[in-house]
């Protein structure tokens, strides 16, 4: 939908406002481009990547006990004539048979 203009003011005046547009949006993708730079910095730094391996690891971990804590995993030990036996959980409800026997 083009717009029609009556005179050359009303032309002109659109046309400094689109100016200043296009220069407002180019700052704005300047300091975006900064921020961006900024972040990517901060996140490679030592202290920050120790921050997040040990989160990463404590989560996991959290997970694994809660996982363990609701389905009762069973631990599954080597016995000393290379069979196994499957340690019994009072809180499980599986109940797993030894294979190897």
């Amino acid at each position: 939908m083009s717009k029609l203009y009556n005179n050359f003011d009303d032309i002109d005046r659109d046309l400094k406002y689109l100016s200043l547009k296009s220069k407002i949006d180019m700052e704005e993708l300047k300091l975006s481009f900064s921020n961006t730079q900024d972040d990517f910095k901060s996140s490679l730094s030592p202290l920050n990547m120790v921050k997040n391996t040990l989160g990463a690891i404590a989560q996991k971990a959290f997970v694994y006990k809660a996982v363990d804590m609701l389905m009762g995993i069973k631990k599954v030990k080597e016995e000393d004539d290379s069979t196994f036996e499957v340690e019994k959980d009072k809180k499980s409800f599986w109940n797993f048979k030894n294979p190897f026997k």
